[in-house]
């Protein structure tokens, strides 16, 4: 009996023994949650959206054409058979996009110019005024941007009077891409195209900008060396240095975003059948440009954005880091990884420059 006893109290020990243990776990169980739910209150950021985050969408349209492009931004119209468009924010015009039916004349050489000069008072065409374009390329083109616009101007019957051209100084090419436009596959050996990567200074050449540019310039009489050219579907999206990456989608989102009604397509095309001008399909055209400009965007150098996306956040007091629960990237204030406890921001890999940057991290 007593045997039993004996064994019923070293259960009953057993079991006290257990429970304590049981007991033990549970409070460990309770601390580690609590650990952890006071780690998660450390990793907290105070986190400022970026612009391109907030924007929201505003739609034109008249009878003529309609688009998007972003709330309180400007929009310019030239309504002629040359209709041209430009949307541009007014607190800093570095921002924008346009679209040009054509734009133009230029001279082929010093020699034309120098005849038209001569003889400009038998000519109301204003020839004698325009730049030499030689050699005839995209980047050259867009060199001569604002004397060409300028002089565009002063052509009465231009409906560019009073028309506020973006301005383009100090142009310098980055890189070009090949791109062929509806035009241009019509009509290759009179036609140079293609789209330039590039950066420029504004109206007063203090701040600089980036963007894409294209344009078709036809060379109509290629062996008549005064026959003007003239360039077409000249199209853009620009924005300052080092912000491009993040308003590129946003602006060539716009850009395709461009319909021309058939009523206009069609009285357009009646007119410059009548004056015996090329008649080009706008819709198709930006279409076309849309996405070409989106593969050299995919296609651009690299390791370029990364070294100058470096310099930038080295130059303004950044530091780099991704949420790697959503995978966006962030500008940190420097020092941010150092004083940071958790594990939910992380620095950013070599490859996440070139992605778009969705706030900022500050104290």
């Amino acid at each position: 009996m007593w045997y039993c006893e004996e064994k019923v109290i070293r259960g009953t020990q057993n079991m006290v023994k257990s429970n304590k243990l049981i007991k033990l776990l549970c409070l460990t169980l309770i601390l580690t949650l609590c650990v952890s739910c006071q780690s998660k209150k450390e990793e907290k950021v105070n986190i400022v959206e970026s612009s391109t985050k907030t924007m929201e969408y505003a739609t034109f349209s008249n009878e003529n054409v309609s688009f998007k492009y972003p709330k309180g931004w400007k929009v310019e119209l030239n309504e002629t058979t040359n209709y041209g468009i430009r949307v541009y924010n007014p607190d800093n015009e570095m921002y924008g996009f346009y679209s040009f039916f054509a734009i133009g004349a230029m001279n082929k050489s010093q020699e034309a110019k120098k005849f038209y000069q001569n003889y400009s008072y038998a000519w109301s065409n204003g020839f004698e005024k325009f730049p030499v374009l030689n050699p005839i390329n995209v980047t050259n083109f867009y060199k001569l941007w604002t004397a060409i616009t300028g002089n565009m101007k002063a052509i009465n019957d231009s409906g560019y009077a009073s028309f506020n051209f973006p301005y383009f100084f100090n142009f310098s090419e980055v890189e070009t891409y090949s791109y062929q436009s509806l035009i241009g596959a019509s009509a290759p050996s009179q036609v140079t195209e293609g789209i330039v990567r590039a950066t420029f200074t504004d109206s007063q050449e203090q701040n600089i900008g980036e963007g894409l540019f294209s344009a078709s310039i036809i060379n109509l009489q290629p062996n008549d060396d005064y026959f003007p050219l003239t360039s077409y579907n000249d199209m853009g999206i620009t924005a300052p240095e080092f912000d491009l990456v993040n308003w590129e989608g946003i602006l060539l989102d716009c850009v395709n975003s461009i319909k021309f009604t058939d009523s206009y397509i069609n009285t357009t095309n009646a007119v410059l059948r009548s004056q015996g001008e090329s008649i080009l399909d706008r819709n198709n055209e930006i279409s076309q440009a849309f996405s070409a400009y989106s593969s050299a965007w995919s296609n651009r150098q690299a390791t370029y954005d990364t070294a100058r996306q470096k310099y930038s956040d080295a130059t303004l007091g950044y530091e780099r880091v991704y949420d790697t629960a959503t995978n966006e990237v962030y500008k940190a204030y420097n020092g941010f990884l150092e004083e940071y406890k958790g594990s939910q921001y992380q620095a950013v890999t070599d490859p996440m420059y070139n992605e778009a940057v969705s706030g900022y991290i500050e104290k």
